[in-house]
């Protein structure tokens, strides 16, 4: 498992320097990728089911960051805002679990989060020692990162409302053919029937009482 990881990675990161460098930004490449696992090795974010899929994504992801980087200078109001929701993102959501990853414990996931505002924190401060360029890919990572997270919670949010409204309209399909089955019919099966749980057995009785 260890060889798979660390192999496949190398061949992706290859494949990335390869490119950012003949694109001559081999440099803004570098701090970004460093930038970026140092905080999905703490806050975790999505993944694809293949090295490909995941490799196009990282290309996507990384031009995406370098463009934004090169090309918007944010300001120190904004540092300040996008700092205190990211605080507020890891208290309430970090680490984002994989399916791939073992569920942590509360000891974990509170390390996890002290390690991320840490990071962070860290990031902000690199403002007064290295050069605001390379300063602004950090700010788009980091950007890039906190909507990767909002992006998850929503999705996960949504999956789980969609999986209970599911899972009630089945309740409700076989609630009706439960009721039609007892009360419009005095035998479903041949011979043996199965054992009426009491507590439906109360709820129709009741039901053909209030109708009467």
């Amino acid at each position: 498992y260890t060889l798979t990881v660390l192999l496949s990675e190398f061949e992706k990161v290859l494949g990335l320097f390869i490119i950012f460098n003949l694109l001559g930004s081999v440099y803004e490449f570098w701090v970004a990728f460093l930038s970026l696992v140092m905080l999905r090795s703490f806050t975790g974010g999505s993944h694809r089911k293949t090295m490909l899929g995941c490799f196009l994504q990282s290309l996507f992801n990384f031009s995406v960051i370098l463009y934004i980087g090169k090309n918007l200078m944010f300001g120190n109001l904004f540092c300040i805002v996008m700092y205190i929701f990211f605080i507020i993102m890891i208290c309430l959501y970090i680490p984002l679990n994989s399916k791939n990853r073992i569920q942590y414990t509360r000891k974990q996931r509170y390390c996890f989060k002290i390690k991320a505002l840490v990071v962070i924190t860290i990031f902000l401060l690199l403002n007064q020692i290295i050069h605001r360029k390379y300063f602004n890919i950090i700010l788009s990572s980091m950007n890039f990162q906190l909507f990767e997270i909002v992006k998850i919670c929503i999705l996960e949010r949504r999956k789980i409302m969609m999986k209970e409204e599911l899972k009630q309209k089945i309740n409700d399909k076989l609630s009706k053919m439960a009721s039609t089955i007892l009360m419009e019919s005095s035998s479903f099966l041949v011979w043996g029937e199965v054992e009426l749980p009491e507590c439906l057995r109360n709820e129709l009785e009741k039901s053909s009482m209030d109708d009467r």
